[in-house]
């Protein structure tokens, strides 16, 4: 599928550069655990510590030059604002778990793998 050539912008809020990681107060910063606006979360997080969000890897929340979602909604041909509708778009911005990572520790109520075997 082809998609059009864009040209990279620094963040609108943070100014940071595409590939640089937002600073932490930024609006358009989305949150890597949850998909929702990563200032959202902290604000949570300061008023629950256990929150869940907890874990949020900037590196992977990093500007990219274009808007969160929009070249991964156009690369599948799916309307980016329609996939928040039918509350899909969290699959581009949630960075996935991986169960053998060193930094994954599943717990008792972790729906996203079975338990491990021992």
């Amino acid at each position: 599928m082809a998609t059009k050539k864009r040209e990279l912008t620094d963040c609108p809020d943070c100014g940071v550069k595409p590939g640089e990681v937002h600073n932490p107060i930024c609006d358009v910063q989305l949150c890597s655990v949850c998909g929702g606006q990563y200032l959202q979360c902290l604000h949570r997080i300061e008023i629950n510590p256990d929150d869940k969000c907890e874990g949020h890897n900037p590196g992977f929340a990093r500007w990219t030059g274009i808007n969160p979602g929009e070249a991964e909604a156009e690369y599948l041909g799916v309307d980016l604002y329609g996939a928040e509708w039918h509350k899909i778009d969290k699959i581009f911005y949630v960075e996935p778990i991986v169960a053998e990572s060193p930094f994954y520790e599943p717990t008792d109520d972790d729906i996203n793998f079975p338990p491990r075997m021992n």
